[in-house]
């Protein structure tokens, strides 16, 4: 596993070489907890995914900071819709990136995402078995299913998983409590 030499602390900065592709696993970084690096991490993921980097790992929950109950559960949202889920914080945050710090609610919140992940494992599979044979990544941004749409174009923060599958992560704040 490595860190994506152009993504320096969740800041994509462009693949310059073939250095991206010596680790067939990758991560962003040491990454903020808040939602806007949420953010920033599914625009990362899908530039890995058009450079031809399936395997984009992101420290779930963030590496830094304490995200709330609410984020805690979109970072985990996202992961288990991602092609790593791969909690990891500092060991100076005030709570690690396992659910069962925060309370009952939330570790029931993310065992249902992490199950659906489970359930998910053949489209994983599938899609793994596609990148090696094709070089289409895990995800990848809905524009490669809309080229011609040129709202779907500007979107960087949904993607496919599979050919069926569109997710789009919630990284804005919620306007309600989860």
């Amino acid at each position: 596993m490595s860190n994506v030499p152009e993504i320096v602390s969740g800041n994509y900065q462009g693949i310059a070489d073939h250095r991206n592709h010596t680790y067939a696993f990758q991560w962003s970084g040491d990454i903020s907890s808040d939602l806007s690096s949420l953010n920033n991490e599914i625009d990362n993921m899908l530039r890995c995914s058009k450079n031809m980097i399936a395997y984009y790992s992101s420290d779930i929950g963030g590496f830094t900071g304490n995200p709330n109950r609410n984020d805690f559960v979109r970072w985990y949202q996202y992961g288990a819709l991602s092609p790593m889920l791969r909690p990891h914080c500092s060991n100076t945050v005030m709570k690690s990136r396992e659910p069962w710090v925060y309370d009952k609610k939330t570790t029931d919140l993310v065992k249902e995402y992490i199950d659906l992940r489970y359930r998910l494992l053949n489209v994983f599979y599938t899609q793994a078995f596609k990148h090696y044979s094709d070089g289409l990544g895990i995800t990848r941004p809905i524009s490669f299913v809309f080229p011609n749409d040129r709202k779907v174009n500007k979107n960087k923060n949904a993607y496919m998983l599979g050919d069926n599958i569109l997710v789009a992560p919630i990284s804005a704040a919620p306007k309600v409590e989860l």
